[in-house]
């Protein structure tokens, strides 16, 4: 058990898909906390609590001696809906850097009529507009996370977790909107002017549902295009959210 300048102590455990410890307050044994590393994502080190009590009284000392043994920022997701826990890392100086909601929706979910008058294309993997819309979709993640956790592949493998169609809005030769789809997921989505894009998300939208009875997908309040796409349709609160003590 290796012990810290505080009344906190930590004992190594061995599970199969994390790493993990026990977790000790005055030798009182008080559950585990598994950590992770995302390979996308590798500044950050990924926290799940498993606690058998979450006593604010003690989170900014838990936190601060388990930041000093693992040595980088941690991030815990949760859900909105987990109050216990986001009251519990909140007092243990984590901060929110991002909501994410998840969204499976109808068109009778719809905030109003489409106005579906874009001419979309259609495009697949190696094609110049495919690699366009890559380009773009990188830069702008990258930058819409720099200040969550940032991205840390280059972009040749981030392209494998990428559907093999984009649809895009063409405009004087060069893409201006683009949509990575597989079949009835809109899986990212962008823009070189955000603030234009619902012209785009009308026509995309409205091609979707000519084809499914439902579209699923996930917006981050980071993503301007994504929040863009969400405000068309009626949603609930419900989030899921990202908490980074650096």
């Amino acid at each position: 058990m290796e012990e810290l300048e505080t009344n906190f102590a930590f004992k190594t455990k061995n599970l199969k898909e994390t790493k993990a410890v026990d977790v000790y307050y005055n030798c009182k044994y008080l559950g585990i906390i598994e950590y992770y590393h995302n390979q996308f994502h590798n500044k950050n080190c990924y926290l799940i609590l498993k606690l058998e009590e979450y006593n604010k009284n003690f989170a900014k000392e838990l936190f601060r001696a388990f930041k000093e043994l693992i040595g980088e920022p941690l991030q815990v997701m949760v859900e909105s809906s987990e109050k216990e826990i986001i009251d519990f890392i909140i007092a243990g100086k984590f901060l929110l850097k991002r909501r994410c909601y998840e969204l499976n929706v109808r068109k009778k979910d719809l905030n109003g009529p489409l106005e579906a008058n874009a001419s979309l294309k259609r495009f697949y993997i190696d094609s110049d507009e495919y690699n366009e819309s890559l380009n773009l979709l990188y830069k702008q993640y990258e930058l819409e996370h720099e200040k969550i956790n940032p991205l840390t592949v280059d972009i040749k493998e981030f392209s494998k977790i990428l559907p093999g169609k984009v649809i895009c809005l063409i405009e004087n030769g060069s893409v201006k909107d683009y949509a990575f789809i597989e079949e009835n997921e809109i899986a990212y989505i962008g823009s070189i002017e955000v603030k234009e894009i619902d012209f785009f998300l009308s026509s995309l939208i409205d091609g979707l549902f000519k084809k499914f009875d439902n579209i699923v997908f996930e917006s981050d309040d980071c993503s301007p295009a994504g929040m863009a796409l969400m405000s068309m349709f009626k949603h609930n609160e419900e989030t899921y959210n990202t908490y980074v003590l650096k």
